[in-house]
């Protein structure tokens, strides 16, 4: 059932972006040959005017098939409509998962929200049998650190984290409070938990209108200033304290993020719906953002750049995106057999 809900909200983040691109196609002159929810085989099939609707058995995502988008010889296709509508066309995807999270994070306020706070929890584990798993419960507030004789205390889970890393193979004591009481444990490093440093709150509508906005934002901050910092530091070859982690990753962390209620899994998922919004708007080939560049290009230049010469680099791109995936889940599936 976590798997299939999995896919269902993963299924969701693509279907919004996809729906982006359905509307802004139809508004804006592009041609829609066919609009799918979920993919084949098909179980249902209709076409209405010019555009085919179908269900497919697999529900989980969706796709939309403009006509033209490989064929610069069709004069009504999508690749010889005016620039400033294949723009608007592309960036609708992006913006319809920005608007998706914005909703997501108003339900989410409203049945309960997860807001930083400096107390550090429990919020999972790798695996059921690792270390944590036969000493914690999610929810476990971690109070301090004792090693050879000190007392350490941590305001934000990075902090935590790395402390822990350092201190691999030597026995710590942790003290942690669980329902009030406060108890202690003597652990090694790597323990196998994840941490997540948050309070549940709740706000009631028309409030939460506001703070979804306010998340939207200060989440979408967050990834970009994420993303410079894992840049700089692999460009000046510092350690790098952020995770980078794929589809299994991804899931991972839903199936512990499940346990903290409906409220917790929206917030989760719209974070994601934001990221899916930053990956796309990268200006990397064979993303939107990859394509965004090229008629911003013709844009300015006031000619197309050559039909041939641009797929060429989408695929290139594109190759170079399936190659770093499979590495990412590769890892991602070593660190969980760890």
């Amino acid at each position: 059932m976590t798997i299939l809900l999995f896919l269902f909200f993963l299924g969701l983040l693509i279907l919004a972006h996809e729906l982006g691109h359905f509307l802004a196609a139809k508004r804006f002159g592009g041609i829609v040959e066919e609009f799918a929810i979920g993919f084949p085989p098909r179980i249902f099939v209709r076409k209405i005017k010019d555009t085919v609707y179908s269900l497919g058995l697999i529900i989980f995502g969706g796709f939309v098939k403009l006509r033209g988008d490989d064929n610069p010889n069709d004069p009504e296709g999508f690749l010889n409509l005016p620039a400033k509508n294949r723009l608007i066309i592309v960036l609708a995807g992006i913006i319809f998962n920005v608007i998706l999270a914005y909703l997501l994070f108003s339900l989410s306020l409203v049945i309960g929200y997860p807001r930083e706070s400096e107390k550090i929890f429990v919020s999972g584990f790798l695996n059921k049998n690792s270390q944590a798993a036969n000493i914690f419960q999610v929810g476990d507030q971690i109070v301090r650190v004792r090693s050879e004789g000190s007392d350490y205390s941590f305001n934000n889970v990075q902090e935590l984290a790395k402390f822990l890393r350092e201190k691999k193979g030597q026995k710590i004591e942790i003290f942690y409070v669980r329902e009030g009481e406060l108890r202690v444990t003597t652990v090694v490093p790597p323990v196998g938990f994840y941490l997540g440093n948050f309070t549940l709150y709740r706000t009631s509508f028309p409030y939460n209108l506001y703070y979804a906005l306010e998340e939207t934002l200060l989440n979408f901050y967050k990834i970009v200033k994420g993303f410079f910092i894992l840049i700089k530091n692999i460009l000046l070859r510092e350690s790098v304290n952020l995770e980078v982690v794929g589809p299994v990753g991804i899931y991972g962390l839903f199936d512990n993020v499940k346990q903290f209620g409906l409220g917790y899994v929206l917030y989760f998922i719209a974070v994601l719906s934001l990221n899916l919004a930053f990956i796309n708007i990268f200006p990397f080939p064979a993303l939107d953002g990859g394509r965004l560049i090229f008629i911003l290009a013709e844009m300015v230049r006031g000619k197309k750049v050559d039909y041939l010469k641009e797929e060429a680099i989408h695929r290139v791109g594109f190759v170079l995106l399936f190659a770093l995936l499979i590495f990412i889940t590769i890892k991602d599936f070593i660190r969980l057999l760890k």
